[in-house]
């Protein structure tokens, strides 16, 4: 069998990795299910701080207590009943509601927390739309292959169709296998080729691609359309639950003058970001933000010092031919330079401070990830953060919360205080220290480099 003329070129990119838009299977994430989501949620939280393996049976107990599982067999093993823990925690963590974080406790996030006080659904909505593959809750590396924000993806693509609708065929074959939010116009030019075969050629080309076989990482080896199709309806009925669109039998916008305006919004505010772990996507994803994935982006880079994934970042605003301010070009040589500040300070603390002993670099904590993490030579917790080119109330911000974080959940420590080191110390974070009731030193820093000729020919 061969594909219709013209699209063999299509058929070999097709099947040349199994990377796709995945959406855990198990119970559907549709908008029908968000009450009982709800409901599952709130007996969820009285396990939260538990040792999640622990607790599973006790809260599937809990759950057959309010009638909020059906019982599929009259004796339900302790495996049975594992499993419907688990599905839940996966529902948890795509909604990003709740995960079980490096300690293997339930840690319900701001979002999962916000839903229950206030019974809104609107705010699952938002998640969904908020949602970006590839992220590091999925542990496959061929995964990563992916950088998309599907609502924004999905809701461009329906808008540029002639007549704006998505078939389930469609998605499959043209939608779940992009790799960037760039791959838009591309996606529209397949479709409408597509759809301008007869009934025979389009069934012909499907039925091509399901004899297709290609090897997965355990070295299995499956069929790339039928295992994408098998996971379709679970992803069409999670993106048709967003703000912006509707799956029934096809994907379709809501409302086109709110879609417009959305996109209009992504395209100058939000932007896909390379999170390392599952933790800092957790972080992002469960926080009830109030700012912008671009906003977020550029801290999160500083924050974790990736000079690659910033100047990406960067980038990015140019490509779009969105305005780049003069902070972002300074944003740059800032990034080069506190990374490098940073990674001396990793070995030669002594040079700031007499006594100074590392204990951990980018130590992460609930309310942020700590620069360096050090013991001065009296036994006293020191909390070094770098400025970063952030403003006086930020840095101040930080540092304050991380102090108040070590004193409550570092019990080793004798006194908590605070080390500020920045290019240029301006005099609002000097009385803002001044002001703090904290021990905290300033201190400046300036990188120079000197070239002594030896020989010359």
């Amino acid at each position: 069998m061969n594909p219709p003329k013209g699209w063999k070129l299509f058929c070999e990119k097709y099947t040349e990795n199994i990377a796709y838009w995945y959406i855990p299977k198990g119970q559907s994430i549709k908008q029908e299910n968000f009450p009982l989501i709800f409901s599952k949620l709130k007996i969820l939280k009285k396990f939260q701080g538990q040792n999640w393996s622990e607790c599973q049976l006790a809260f599937v107990t809990e759950l057959s207590k309010k009638g909020l599982f059906e019982r599929r067999a009259g004796r339900q093993t302790k495996q049975d009943k594992s499993a419907i823990a688990r599905v839940f925690k996966v529902i948890c963590t795509t909604l990003g509601l709740a995960w079980v974080n490096e300690n293997e406790k339930i840690a319900l996030t701001e979002v999962g927390e916000n839903l229950i006080k206030s019974e809104n659904f609107s705010i699952l909505q938002k998640q969904i739309d908020k949602y970006q593959f590839h992220n590091p809750s999925f542990h496959n590396k061929d995964f990563k292959l992916i950088r998309i924000n599907p609502v924004y993806f999905l809701t461009s693509l329906i808008l540029n169709l002639d007549d704006q609708y998505l078939t389930k065929d469609e998605y499959v074959l043209f939608v779940a296998k992009q790799q960037e939010n760039d791959d838009i116009e591309k996606a529209v030019e397949l479709i409408e080729n597509y759809r301008k075969l007869n009934k025979e050629k389009q069934k012909n080309l499907i039925d091509y691609l399901k004899n297709i076989e290609i090897e997965t990482e355990d070295h299995r080896r499956t069929s790339i359309f039928n295992t994408i199709s098998l996971n379709s309806s679970y992803a069409l009925q999670f993106f048709g639950s967003s703000s912006y669109l509707t799956y029934d039998n096809v994907l379709k916008i809501k409302n086109t003058s709110n879609a417009k305006s959305y996109i209009k919004y992504f395209q100058k505010n939000e932007l896909w970001i390379d999170f390392k772990n599952e933790k800092d996507w957790m972080l992002y994803y469960g926080q009830a933000l109030k700012i912008s994935s671009s906003e977020y982006a550029k801290d999160y880079y500083m924050d974790i010092s990736d000079i690659e994934g910033g100047l990406s970042f960067i980038n990015e605003k140019n490509k779009r031919r969105l305005q780049v301010s003069v902070e972002d070009e300074k944003y740059k040589s800032v990034l080069i330079d506190e990374k490098l500040l940073e990674d001396f300070l990793e070995n030669h603390l002594h040079l700031l401070e007499d006594g100074l002993k590392l204990i951990k670099r980018q130590m992460d904590t609930r309310v942020g990830r700590i620069d360096l993490f050090a013991m001065d030579k009296k036994g006293y917790c020191v909390i070094i953060e770098l400025k970063k080119g952030r403003t006086a109330d930020k840095v101040m911000g930080q540092v304050l919360r991380y102090v108040g974080y070590i004193k409550e959940n570092e019990t080793d420590c004798k006194k908590v205080r605070a080390i500020i080191v920045g290019k240029n110390i301006d005099e609002r974070l000097l009385y803002a220290v001044k002001a703090a009731n904290i021990s905290c030193n300033l201190y400046e820093f300036d990188f120079s480099v000197k070239f002594d000729s030896i020989y010359f020919k």
